[in-house]
């Protein structure tokens, strides 16, 4: 999702205990915070050295970087941004808690006298026209980056269920005309320790998809129900709604190589 605000929409300032100051860009508590983000952000690049190379690869002698620290000088979020031609160019804003977002906010409405439009990326899932006063700005959404399971077998046993209960289970009929090895079926088992496993036993609950409906599912970028809707998932309604309790929500966040 990218935006547009023009400068008479930018929010009013609100008061922040916090303060923001500009670090240089290989700062190591960019990378920390961004550590952080990742952790609690579903579908969040972890970053490398090599993917924080290839993001500073373009741009860095001219970009900005802005910490926000709260009262307690601990860093909780950062703002990249490209100020030229009178235009806030935000290429990514990361924040621990929602102090931070007004904090930093807050520091893209103090350069009021100094742009015409604030502009960048958001996603998909935060709207940001629903946090402003003035929402009349434009948002707009278009396909970016494209997902595969290469080892559903793997995938899913590393998957991050949410609300499975001890004695659920559900197979998965997946067909994959690439990877012969995705062509089949997986029975997902859940046990009392929370933990799952794949077993040889069907279970009574089978759900039908290509490996690209199955990926788009458990990344969470459509829900079961929705995709039961137009024939992309083949399923009864109990297997459905217990793929709606088991999947968590939430879209992926992927901001990076934009």
């Amino acid at each position: 999702m990218t935006f547009r605000i023009r400068d008479n929409q930018l929010p009013k300032p609100q008061p922040v205990p916090g303060k923001v100051r500009r670090i240089a860009w290989d700062d190591p508590s960019l990378a920390a915070v961004h550590d952080r983000f990742a952790a609690k952000t579903h579908g969040c690049l972890v970053r490398n050295a090599l993917a924080w190379d290839e993001y500073w690869r373009w741009d860095v002698d001219d970009e900005v970087v802005a910490m926000y620290y709260d009262a307690a000088d601990e860093p909780q979020g950062y703002l990249v941004y490209l100020l030229k031609r009178e235009i806030f160019k935000i290429k990514e804003m990361v924040y621990l808690n929602d102090e931070a977002r007004r904090g930093m906010w807050d520091y893209v409405t103090a350069h009021y006298s100094m742009v015409t439009e604030v502009s960048g990326c958001n996603y998909t899932n935060h709207s940001l026209a629903f946090t402003l006063e003035d929402s009349d700005i434009r948002e707009t959404v278009q396909p970016y980056v494209m997902a595969r399971i290469v080892d559903f077998a793997a995938f899913i046993m590393s998957y991050n269920f949410a609300e499975a209960s001890s004695g659920d289970a559900i197979t998965f009929r997946i067909h994959d005309k690439v990877l012969d090895w995705n062509e089949q079926e997986f029975t997902v088992r859940f046990h009392a320790d929370g933990t799952h496993t794949l077993s040889a036993e069907p279970s009574p609950y089978t759900a039908e998809m290509s490996i690209g409906t199955a990926t788009c599912m458990l990344m969470g970028y459509k829900r079961p129900a929705y995709l039961k809707s137009i024939d992309r998932l083949t399923a009864d309604a109990k297997t459905t709604a217990l793929l709606e309790r088991l999947i968590p929500t939430g879209k992926a966040y992927f901001s990076d190589y934009i």
